[in-house]
């Protein structure tokens, strides 16, 4: 989890920024031109996401309780004319594919580094 997580956030953080200032989508409040995608709404549903995957198996009212908060945010944001409905949409789906290509990276990069040539595992003898 702790070199999963940064790995989701800094793939997160590049692809909402990349897609948002090349998109230049007009907001519905006409403010700027970077609605496309939602970054509370990925930001949310990422969490969310990270929530499921490493507490889920403790509780089920822990992924709902996440993915609850995540898309009151993204309603949230419709409702105060931040974002279109395909922005939240969006900013939902990337929050999420984050996580999953985060924990892969993740696996990819440290899986069974931890296991040493000296390492017994428990309840194996000798």
């Amino acid at each position: 989890m702790l070199s999963a997580d940064p790995f989701s956030t800094a793939i997160i953080a590049s692809l909402v920024s990349g897609i948002k200032y090349s998109a230049c989508r007009l907001r519905p409040d006409e403010s700027t031109r970077n609605s496309f995608p939602s970054g509370h709404t990925a930001t949310a549903f990422m969490c969310a996401t990270m929530l499921h995957k490493e507490y889920g198996s403790v509780s089920p009212w822990i992924s709902f309780g996440g993915y609850a908060v995540a898309s009151f945010t993204g309603v949230a944001r419709m409702i105060n004319n931040r974002h279109w409905c395909t922005d939240v949409l969006a900013g939902a789906a990337l929050g999420g594919a984050a996580v999953e290509f985060g924990y892969l990276l993740n696996d990819a990069i440290f899986k069974d580094k931890h296991r040493g040539a000296s390492r017994q595992e428990p309840g194996f003898k000798e």
